[in-house]
């Protein structure tokens, strides 16, 4: 590698780190709440899904428990994992990218590469799954890539290991894995596509077997499979392929902002791998590795059909990868043949410096908190802290919390344990009968355990209810609430950097304003109720 080219990828790097740095000190938000409980549970000696119901596969908990044994049981250690996971990211793009184009396509890749994973419309701040996923799903197409080198099987093998790993952080992976496989396979001998084939396979199975075979032994897997497979069918089955169009034209204008021209250039560069496919030879081969790459990431990101901003990062490879194409190999040669290097160079800085300058109210906020509500809205996460800080002072370590929401990063601050084995609520709220089912079971544990503090949550976001969602947890939560608890805080909703602590009296009179679950304008977006006072006047009937 030359030392221009070196010190280009540094420059990429650099700038990786210098976009994600702002989000490491944030807030948690609920997925991450709720990766950071399983995994704080894990380390305690409770494996994902016994306890908690996760709908993930067991990746993200499994770096999310290494990051707290490594940094600590802090809100920054998984998010500085994130940064190295975008980092190494960022070097397998510049080097498929490298393989299958030239080295300023490359560069000019990594470069947008280092500002798409860290996009506030992304909500690119944030440790997610799919961010940590990409790192062995980019891996896996380089290694299927060099399969063409020879030790074809050995690459295959490692190929498929690597789309495991990708699988185990979530299952739609799979369109990118079998992308994966079919590059390793094509291009061979007949006799030598079945050895990459049974080599690829084998990879998978290496990696797929053992973590069965731990929730196996842990007596965890039936409960692993109706959160990874049962519940993720009927999510997805509650939206029509009719309903799809509509959900792509109301999440995918919001992935635009800031860095809309980075898809023009990847339209730019996808007529170029179009081109590349009618010429025949590598370069065919090469063109339709680039727009598969696409498809297959698109196919993921859309497995489902509710297109969260999230999700949009599993494309953000191959749209970088095209946009670089685009860039360097189309783009830059029409200003000038003799100094592409150098056009293309200042095309990237205008695009990266236009991008970041629409987002500088995100980069510039006084604070973490303010930066969280800038990218969450009223979702209640800056106040998450406070509210965990009070339910940690007045229980004791052991004793059990419920979170009446999907707000589990209450319980991880706190290190609470649930009394439900729901940390979330929206497994509860989809309209079907399994969704009655589990509400009544998650109400048998919460009057079973008998919580010492119950949290309760207004934000809509927090349930995402339909008309025909169940309410057996709302009703019989609510005459819990009447018999055996008072209010002791609330978050105010016209002061959400602020707990009020409230003596009873005052807590009840709030309450008596609006004894419901419903209007946060009235009382507050979060409460903190406690166990020991019974009568209906505890909450000003």
């Amino acid at each position: 590698m030359r030392v221009g080219t070196l010190l280009a990828l540094l420059l990429c790097l650099a700038v990786t780190l210098a976009l994600r740095a702002p989000g490491i000190a944030m807030p948690l938000e609920r997925d991450e709440g709720e990766y950071a409980y399983v995994a704080q549970r894990w380390l305690a000696g409770e494996p994902p899904y016994a306890s908690a119901f996760y709908q993930k596969p067991p990746g993200i908990a499994a770096v999310y428990a290494l990051a707290f044994a490594i940094r600590g049981e802090t809100v920054s250690a998984p998010r500085e994992a994130a940064v190295v996971a975008a980092m190494a990211t960022l070097l397998a793009v510049f080097f498929v990218v490298r393989r299958l184009a030239s080295e300023p396509s490359a560069l000019a890749a990594s470069a947008l590469w280092a500002v798409l994973c860290a996009d506030p419309a992304f909500t690119g701040n944030a440790a997610n799954t799919e961010l940590f996923m990409l790192l062995p799903l980019t891996a896996s197409l380089l290694a299927a890539l060099w399969t063409r080198d020879g030790r074809g099987v050995i690459w295959s093998l490692i190929a498929g290991a690597l789309g495991g790993v990708a699988l185990l952080f979530k299952q739609p992976a799979a369109p990118n894995v079998a992308l994966a496989a079919l590059v390793a396979i094509a291009g061979s001998a007949p006799g030598s596509r079945l050895r990459r084939a049974v080599a690829f396979g084998a990879g998978v199975s290496s990696v797929i077997a053992p973590v069965v075979l731990y929730f196996e032994r842990a007596g965890a897997l039936h409960a692993m499979w109706d959160g990874v497979f049962g519940y993720n069918l009927a999510y997805a089955s509650t939206l029509s392929l009719a309903d799809y169009p509509v959900a792509i034209a109301l999440s995918f204008p919001k992935s635009l902002r800031p860095f809309g021209a980075i898809y023009a250039l990847a339209a730019i560069g996808a007529v170029a791998a179009v081109r590349r496919t009618i010429r025949g030879g590598d370069a065919r081969r090469d063109g339709w590795v680039l727009l598969a790459w696409l498809v297959a990431s698109v196919l993921g990101l859309g497995a489902g059909g509710y297109f969260r901003e999230h999700y949009y990062l599993q494309a953000a490879p191959s749209v970088a990868a095209l946009a670089g194409v685009g860039v360097a190999e189309v783009l830059a040669p029409a200003f000038s043949t003799r100094r592409r290097g150098a056009v293309a160079a200042v095309v990237v800085v205008l695009v990266i410096a236009v991008g970041v300058a629409a987002s500088s109210s995100y980069y510039l906020a006084p604070s973490p908190e303010a930066r969280s509500r800038l990218v969450y809205l009223d979702n209640p996460f800056a106040e998450s802290a406070a509210v965990a800080r009070l339910v940690a002072d007045r229980t004791r370590a052991g004793e059990p919390v419920f979170v009446f929401g999907s707000e589990p990063q209450i319980l991880f601050l706190s290190k609470r344990r649930s009394a439900s084995r729901y940390v979330y609520v929206y497994p509860l709220m989809l309209p079907t009968g399994e969704a009655q089912r589990r509400q009544r079971e998650a109400l048998a544990e919460v009057e079973r355990e008998q919580p010492a503090v119950i949290v309760t949550v207004t934000a809509g976001t927090s349930f995402l209810r339909s008309a025909r969602t169940p309410y057996d947890l709302f009703l019989g939560l609510r005459e819990m609430l009447r018999r055996e608890y008072r209010l002791v805080a609330r978050v105010p909703a016209d002061a959400r950097d602020r707990l009020d602590a409230v003596s009873p009296g005052e807590a009840e009179r709030a309450w008596a304003a609006d004894p419901g679950l419903g209007r946060p304008e009235v009382w507050g977006t979060l409460a903190v109720w406690e166990r020991g006072r019974a009568g209906d006047e505890a909450i000003g009937r």
